[in-house]
């Protein structure tokens, strides 16, 4: 990797998680904001809120695979996504892993999601181009699928790349692989690196390699705490981080 290493990346995350301080809501109020030029950002729940209810419609299709799939009756085929979701950081590694479930053939069921409830949101689009440096999605989605919610937003022309789940050899996030695959995909410096995403566990990673780290909490409720590990920063949207 560039910059700083392994190691010195887990040290300083530790030294932050040390101070002892309430994340930062705001960009301006992040130490080093104005050297980050590598915008990491998590797709599904960060770019747009959870409320929008696409999450609900992949949970569903999730649920609905595993019935057909496993032959296994809906509370069952729920209770077996959740352990897996936990395990594996994402369904589709305990089914491939498991079950011999090819990855392509469950992600394009599950992401055949209806996008209506995205409308092009020209504020997310204005902030993005506005950040200094190169704008990367980094998701456990296919890339097909973030090509649709990058255009249903209006903001395709404000990204720069995309790693998505098979270009990290479908090893989902929390699992540092996404992380590794950007770095070399795109040659990002990691100290000098931000990385957004809703879900708190994946910003372990993130924060070992040296990275900044945003958690995008839409509720409000998260304290961007958990074992020992603080991220950088917590705001209820992309939007309002960037902006304050």
């Amino acid at each position: 990797m560039t910059g700083r290493s392994r190691s010195e990346g887990a040290a300083a995350a530790v030294r932050r998680t040390a101070a002892g301080a309430a994340p930062p809501a705001g960009l301006a109020a992040l130490p080093g904001a104005d050297r980050i030029r590598y915008w990491l950002l998590d797709l599904d729940d960060t770019l747009y809120p959870r409320s929008a209810g696409l999450h609900e419609q992949m949970r569903r299709r999730v649920v609905s695979f595993i019935m057909a799939r496993l032959s296994l009756d809906e509370a069952a085929a729920a209770a077996l996504h959740q352990a897996y979701y936990a395990r594996f950081g994402a369904t589709v590694r305990g089914l491939a892993q498991l079950h011999g479930v090819a990855p392509e053939e469950f992600l394009a069921h599950v992401h055949a999601v209806d996008l209506a409830p995205l409308a092009p949101n020209p504020k997310l689009k204005q902030v993005l181009s506005a950040l200094p440096g190169r704008r990367i999605i980094v998701t456990n989605s296919p890339r097909a699928h973030a090509e649709r919610v990058l255009a249903a937003l209006g903001v395709a022309d404000a990204i720069d790349g995309i790693v998505a789940i098979e270009d990290s050899a479908y090893r989902p996030k929390p699992d540092a692989a996404a992380c590794e695959a950007c770095i070399r995909r795109h040659g990002v410096a990691p100290e000098r690196a931000l990385m957004a995403d809703d879900r708190l566990m994946n910003l372990r990673a993130p924060a070992a390699l040296g990275m900044r780290t945003l958690l995008v909490d839409e509720d409000g409720v998260s304290t961007g705490q958990d074992a020992g590990f603080t991220v950088d920063a917590t705001a209820r949207s992309l939007v309002s981080f960037l902006t304050s």
